[in-house]
C-alpha cells in the first residue's frame, strides 16, 4: 500500500510562469495562446476565469462562459498551447489564466494551505479601444465580385474592407493567380473599419479565368475567400452613365432626368456636379435610391449656367462609396436661351424676314428648321449658321402673306453634337419683296392646271456663267472636309447668292463675293454622295460629288459606344468627346428631328439588350492540374413603356472541371447581378429590385 500511495502524495502542482497574449478585445477569434510553466501533464487544459478583483480569487477550475476554449495542445511538460474565441459582448476587466491537470491540480492558489498560486493575468478590452492590441477580425472584397466579367486591358481596381481592434498598421497582399502583384498597408485606429483599394489596375491583359485573393500577413494571418474573374477580348461596361448624353444642353428652368445602369450590390447612388473636369470639384452629392433621377427644379436652378459636369457613384450597404464614373459634360442654358427675341420677326434693310433669338453659346452652330406646320413635317428650308440671327431672303418668296409659319432652333457643338433644342416658335408672314400674295398663289395654281409653269429657274443660264467649280460634278474625293467653291465669269449681286449642301442652307457660313462663293465644311462629311445647290436670284444650278470615307477609329468607337467602357480624357476625370452627330456635317432633317427622338426615348424606350458570351478552356497534359472550362456571360437590358420600366444588369460564369472524370463538376457563380421592375404614375410609384447586396462585416 505504501508503494502505491507514495507517488500520489508526491505529485506536484503545475506552475505557470507566462501566458501570452495576456490581452484580447471583444470579438477576437481564433486567438492563439502559448503558456509556459512546469508540471504540465497529459490531459491538461487552459482555464480562463470570469472577471475577478484579484488573481488570488482564482480557483483554476471555473471557466468563463463568454470566452470559449476551442482547443488545448500539450507540447511538453513545460509548454501548452490553446486557441480561444472571445465573445463580442465579453465582460471587460481582469481575469485569471490557469492550467488544470487531469488529476485536479492547478496553477491557482491553494486555499487549504494558504499559499498563493501562479495564475497569470488576462485582460479584455473593448474592440474600439485605442489601447487594445491590433487584431484584424474580418475582411471582405467589395469589388470586383465573384463571377465578374471584365474587358481585356480594362482599368479594373479592387476594393476591400477590413475590421479589427486596437490601433496600428495592417500589412497584407493582393494575390492574382497565386502571385503577389501588390502589397499594401492600412492604418486602423481604435478598432474602426477601413476601406482600401489597389493602387494599380488589376492585370487584365491575359484572356481567360483568373483568381483574386486578399491576404493579411501582420499583425495576424487572415485570408479572404478567393474570387474568380473572367477577362474577355471585348466586354460590356456594366457601370455606365446613360442619359443625358455627352455635351447635352438643357433649358434654364426645366430640370433634366438622369439615368444610369443599375449597379449590382449598390443600396443607393449619389449624383455629383463639378464645374471642372475633376472629381475634386464636386462639393455636394445628391442621394438617389433608384438608378434614375428626376432632378428637383430647386436643385437645378442652383447650378451655374453654361457647361459643367455630372457623374454618379454607387454606395454599398456598409456606407462605402465606390469610385465615381467618368464625369460627363452637360450644360444649362441661360434664361430664355434659343427663344425668339421678338414676338414678331424684324425686317432687314432690304425688307426680308429676320429671325432673332437669344444665343446660348459663343462657339458652335445653330440649326434652324422652317416649316409650314407645328410638327415640323412640311419643311420649307433648313439653315446652319453661327449667328443668332437669320435672314430668310431665300425662303421669303415661298411664304404666303397672312399665313402662320413655324421654326425651331437646335444648338450644335463645335464637334457636331446636338446640344439643345429651343421651343417651337411661330410668325405670321407679312408682305415683303418677293413674297407671294393670295392672288399670285391662285394664278400659279391656274397656270399649273393648264400645264404651264408659273416660273422656271434658268439652269442653263447660271451654269454658263460659272467658269470653275470644286469639287467638279461627278468627281470623287478622299477629303472629309473638301473645299467647295464656285467662280463666276461675270459679277453677281452677293445678296442674291444662296448655297445649300445636302439640303441645308449654309450661305451664312460661306465666303460670298461678286465673283466667287467658297465654303469649307466645318465638320467632316460622311462617306457617300453629297448634293450642292447654288442659286443666284431666280437662277439655280446643282451638282453632286462623292466622298470616300473609310471607317475611322473614332467612328468604330462610336459604333460600339453603347457597350464599350467610355474613354477618359488624358489628365482629367471626364469622358473623352464622342464622334459628332451623323459622323460629320448635319444632313437635312436628321438634326432637326434629333430632339424629338430624345423626347420620345425618354417616354418609350425600345427593348435594348446588350450582352456577351465567352468561353475559356484549358487543356493540360498529365493529370495535374485538371482540364477546365469557364463559360462567362455579361448582360445589360433596359426597356421602358409608359410608366413601366424593366432593367437587368450583371455578369457571371460557370466553372467546370472536365477531366479527370472523378473530379468532373460544374459550379455557377452568377451572383454579380441585379434585376428591377418599376411602375411610376404620379402621385405614386412602386418598384421591385432583386440582386446581391454588398457584404457587411459581422464579428462574433
Amino acid at each position: 500500500v505504501f508503494l502505491i500511495l507514495a507517488p500520489l502524495a508526491l505529485a506536484q502542482s503545475p506552475t505557470l510562469t507566462s501566458a501570452v497574449p495576456g490581452v484580447a478585445v471583444q470579438g477576437a477569434g481564433q486567438l492563439q495562446m502559448t503558456l509556459v510553466g512546469t508540471n504540465f501533464r497529459p490531459g491538461a487544459i487552459v482555464v480562463i476565469s470570469p472577471v475577478l478583483q484579484s488573481l488570488n480569487q482564482s480557483t483554476g477550475k471555473v471557466q468563463a462562459t463568454d470566452i470559449v476554449i476551442l482547443s488545448n495542445t500539450l507540447v511538453n511538460a513545460n509548454t501548452l498551447t490553446a486557441r480561444i474565441n472571445v465573445g463580442t459582448i465579453a465582460e471587460l476587466g481582469l481575469r485569471a489564466i490557469d492550467v488544470l491537470n487531469a488529476d485536479g491540480t492547478s496553477t491557482a492558489g491553494q486555499s487549504a494551505t494558504g499559499l498563493f498560486g501562479t495564475s497569470q493575468p488576462f485582460h479584455v478590452f473593448p474592440s474600439n479601444s485605442i489601447a487594445a492590441p491590433l487584431t484584424v477580425t474580418n475582411l471582405a472584397l467589395l469589388t470586383p465580385r465573384n463571377g465578374t466579367v471584365a474587358t481585356q486591358d480594362e482599368q479594373l481596381y479592387a476594393e476591400a474592407i477590413l475590421t479589427g481592434s486596437g490601433t496600428g498598421t495592417v500589412i497584407g497582399q493582393w494575390i492574382w493567380d497565386d502571385t503577389v502583384f501588390e502589397e499594401f498597408t492600412v492604418e486602423i485606429k481604435g478598432g474602426t473599419s477601413a476601406t482600401f483599394t489597389t493602387k494599380q489596375s488589376l492585370p487584365t491583359t491575359v484572356i481567360g479565368a483568373h483568381q483574386l485573393q486578399l491576404r493579411m500577413t501582420a499583425p495576424n494571418k487572415l485570408a479572404a475567400v478567393p474570387i474568380t474573374i473572367v477577362v474577355n477580348p471585348d466586354g460590356l461596361s456594366r457601370e455606365r452613365l446613360i442619359y443625358p448624353e455627352i455635351s447635352r444642353s438643357f433649358d434654364y428652368i426645366t430640370a433634366p432626368s438622369f439615368l444610369w445602369a443599375p449597379v449590382p450590390g449598390a443600396t443607393k447612388y449619389q449624383v455629383g456636379f463639378s464645374t471642372t473636369p475633376y472629381n475634386s470639384g464636386i462639393t455636394e452629392w445628391f442621394d438617389v435610391v433608384d438608378n434614375r433621377w428626376d432632378m428637383p427644379k430647386d436643385d437645378w436652378e442652383k447650378l451655374p449656367t453654361g457647361s459643367f459636369y455630372w457623374t454618379v457613384r454607387a454606395i454599398d450597404s456598409n456606407g462605402i462609396a465606390r469610385q465615381p464614373l467618368p464625369l460627363r459634360p452637360i450644360s444649362r442654358n441661360i434664361e430664355g436661351g434659343l427663344r425668339a427675341l421678338n414676338a414678331r420677326p424684324a425686317r432687314t434693310t432690304a425688307g426680308h424676314t429676320l429671325l432673332q433669338w437669344k444665343p446660348i453659346q459663343t462657339n458652335g452652330y445653330y440649326f434652324v428648321t422652317i416649316s409650314s406646320d407645328f410638327a415640323g413635317e412640311n419643311i420649307l428650308r433648313q439653315y446652319m449658321t453661327t449667328d443668332a440671327t437669320l435672314d430668310l431672303r431665300a425662303v421669303d418668296g415661298k411664304l404666303q402673306t397672312g399665313e402662320t409659319y413655324y421654326y425651331q432652333i437646335d444648338a450644335i457643338s463645335p464637334d457636331g453634337l446636338m446640344l439643345s433644342s429651343g421651343p417651337v416658335e411661330s410668325f405670321v408672314a407679312v408682305a415683303g419683296p418677293g413674297m407671294q400674295t393670295s392672288v399670285q398663289t391662285k394664278r400659279a395654281t391656274l397656270l399649273a392646271s393648264l400645264g404651264r409653269a408659273a416660273s422656271l429657274p434658268s439652269l442653263a443660264d447660271l451654269a454658263s456663267e460659272i467658269s470653275a467649280q470644286t469639287p467638279s460634278p461627278g468627281s470623287t474625293t478622299n477629303l472629309l472636309q473638301p473645299a467647295i467653291s464656285v467662280t463666276f465669269s461675270t459679277q453677281v449681286n452677293p445678296s442674291d447668292v444662296s448655297m445649300m449642301v445636302d439640303d441645308v442652307d449654309i450661305t451664312t457660313l460661306a465666303q460670298v463675293s461678286a465673283t466667287k462663293v467658297s465654303f469649307t465644311p466645318p465638320l467632316a462629311l460622311a462617306g457617300g454622295d453629297h448634293n450642292i445647290n447654288l442659286s443666284v436670284g431666280t437662277d439655280a444650278t446643282a451638282w453632286k460629288f462623292t466622298v470616300l470615307a473609310p471607317p475611322t477609329p473614332a467612328a468604330v468607337a462610336a459604333a460600339t459606344s453603347n457597350t464599350a467602357a467610355p474613354t477618359v480624357q488624358t489628365g482629367t476625370d471626364a469622358e473623352a468627346p464622342t464622334t459628332p452627330v451623323a459622323s460629320g456635317m448635319p444632313k437635312g432633317a436628321n438634326v432637326a428631328a434629333a430632339h424629338k427622338e430624345t423626347a420620345k426615348a425618354k417616354k418609350d424606350q425600345r427593348p435594348t439588350l446588350q450582352g456577351q458570351l465567352g468561353a475559356s478552356t484549358q487543356w493540360v497534359s498529365g493529370s495535374n492540374p485538371p482540364d477546365t472550362n469557364v463559360i462567362s456571360a455579361s448582360e445589360r437590358m433596359i426597356y421602358e413603356k409608359g410608366p413601366w420600366h424593366i432593367e437587368a444588369n450583371g455578369s457571371g460564369l460557370l466553372n467546370s472541371v472536365l477531366n479527370p472524370p472523378e473530379q468532373r463538376t460544374s459550379h455557377g457563380e452568377f451572383n454579380d447581378y441585379v434585376f428591377q421592375l418599376g411602375y411610376k404614375k404620379l402621385p405614386w410609384n412602386t418598384s421591385f429590385r432583386f440582386g446581391i447586396i454588398s457584404p457587411v462585416l459581422y464579428t462574433g
